[in-house]
């Protein structure tokens, strides 16, 4: 596991990237929030997950929550397509992040999602073919909703994991796609109606942001009081962030 950064209030500048050409990056340096590995166990799991509704017959029913998951792996996606160690992985992070869109699109059909479905898999095979652009507006890859409904679900996991930490990877991805899903976030300021207040936003989505890198480090060692106190601080940062915010 990499060496997770503290986002004090001293290396955020470090860490914020691009600047006057908006949103063409993340605005925090991938490499601080996950590994390739990560990132590729997670689009995986995500996929497996989508395969399974669609396998089952249950597109129709599970609508929502199958486009919610490809909503993950677009950002997952353009996460791996930045990472300094990209190469290391098979996964065509662009082409995954496309494919991923298209299939979490508002308008996208059966028909359509199964299509992008499976564009989405040979893309993690690293059978691809088109253009696909490694930069992309980190504010598009996911629908507000969807993004907080993800967070909601893996804080119900985290919670149970908090119990006793078994230091395994699937625990720490909670945390791991939580906070990829925040990086997001931090660049989606349309909830903020006055944009004097985006410092705001933009800080409190790092104070989740480090919460939940500290609580994955704590979660990996085993940690249980670590980890429900770096927990706790997540939950302050996200009813903060929805005390301000929520009713502007």
């Amino acid at each position: 596991m990499v060496t997770r950064l503290f986002f004090s209030t001293l290396v955020v500048s470090s860490l914020i990237i691009g600047g006057q050409d908006g949103f063409a990056k993340a605005p925090i340096a991938i490499e601080t929030v996950a590994t390739v590995e990560e990132l590729e166990a997670e689009i995986t799991a995500q996929l497996a997950a989508i395969e399974e509704i669609v396998t089952a017959g249950k597109y129709e029913e599970k609508t929502e929550e199958a486009k919610q998951a490809a909503g993950v792996i677009a950002v997952l996606s353009q996460g791996l397509a930045e990472h300094p160690d990209h190469a290391k992985s098979k996964i065509n992070g662009p082409a995954a992040r496309d494919a991923a869109m298209a299939a979490a699109d508002k308008k996208a059909d059966a028909e359509l999602f199964s299509g992008k479905l499976e564009e989405l898999k040979k893309s993690l095979a690293g059978e691809t073919s088109g253009d696909h652009a490694q930069e992309h507006p980190w504010n598009k890859l996911i629908r507000m909703h969807a993004m907080m409904e993800e967070i909601n679900a893996r804080n119900s996991k985290l919670r149970r994991a908090l119990r006793r930490p078994k230091g395994e990877m699937d625990e720490r991805l909670h945390a791991v796609t939580s906070a990829m899903l925040t990086v997001a976030m931090h660049a989606d300021t349309h909830e903020v109606k006055d944009k004097t207040r985006v410092p705001e936003w933009e800080q409190l989505c790092v104070d989740y942001l480090t919460s939940l890198n500290d609580l994955s480090k704590s979660l990996g060692e085993k940690d249980a009081d670590g980890a429900a106190k770096h927990y706790e601080a997540a939950n302050q940062a996200c009813d903060k962030c929805h005390e301000l915010f929520r009713d502007e």
